[in-house]
């Protein structure tokens, strides 16, 4: 059993479709959340860059004596293994990656990331360790996690339309049947994604959720679960920029208002 805090991070709102999962399925578990919002977006810097924000959001939650952190971000999570850490560190990639290999009929997979998960290759390296001769298909979406950090979510926005139409040109082509939202920010784009897909039948994958239920198994394996009896009011909020537009965002992601958002200098 082990009292301390969950720690969660990602470059912006994206991981709260994480933290919602979690709190779903972990009630009682007090979590810590780390949005690096000065930073975002992470999916257009370099590798060594992403490297360098992992190695500084894994230190911050360290600093809150959490017990394991969720790197709630696909790009941090595509150079995880160059990322050292003396407390457990998950990324999302290898359980979506799992999920989709076991849901798929057609061994065809396509993804939608950010520009420097695609760089990394890391999706279709980890679907062929776990099961080889699947096919995945890597699109970069180097405005969608910005245009949604931004609250373009609606079906109707003519900017995540526009992009979206871009980005599932050449998915729309390809006779897939299980589709991957490789980033954590993509979720909360679901509704308009699915409308610009021209085959209905494909089945849309959240990391979000996948890590949530990966992170879960990992807590009862290792016997470092909350021995809270209770659902956990104890959630903390940190930004590294500006509260106001991150709280209106985060309105959107959890479906209420955050009250004691803080910086870190606090």
């Amino acid at each position: 059993m082990d009292n301390r805090a969950i720690g969660i991070f990602d470059s912006g709102a994206g991981g709260l479709t994480a933290l919602r999962c979690i709190r779903e399925i972990m009630p009682n578990e007090d979590i810590v959340y780390f949005g690096d919002t000065i930073n975002v977006p992470y999916g257009e810097k370099s590798r060594e860059d992403v490297i360098k924000c992992g190695h500084h959001n894994i230190e911050f939650l360290r600093s809150k004596n959490v017990k394991m952190i969720l790197a709630a971000c696909g790009t941090v999570s595509s150079q995880l293994s160059y990322i050292k850490s003396d407390i457990p560190v998950l990324g999302i990639i290898k359980p979506i990656c799992k999920k989709a290999v076991s849901v798929t009929k057609n061994g065809k997979i396509a993804v939608l990331a950010t520009s420097a998960t695609i760089k990394s290759g890391i999706y279709k390296k980890t679907c062929a360790e776990i099961s080889p001769g699947m096919e995945v298909y890597e699109q970069a979406c180097p405005k969608l996690a910005t245009l949604i950090e931004n609250g373009h979510i609606s079906p109707s926005d003519s900017e995540l339309s526009d992009a979206l139409c871009e980005y599932l040109k050449k998915i729309n082509t390809l006779d897939i049947d299980t589709l991957i939202l490789g980033c954590t920010h993509y979720p909360i784009g679901e509704k308009a994604i699915k409308n610009l897909l021209i085959h209905k039948d494909i089945t849309l994958l959240d990391a979000g959720k996948e890590a949530a239920e990966s992170l879960k198994k990992f807590i009862y394996e290792n016997n470092i679960q909350s021995e809270n009896a209770h659902k956990s009011e104890n959630i903390k909020y940190f930004i590294s920029g500006e509260k106001e537009a991150f709280a209106k965002v985060a309105r959107t992601f959890l479906g209420y208002d955050i009250e004691n958002l803080i910086s870190p200098e606090k």
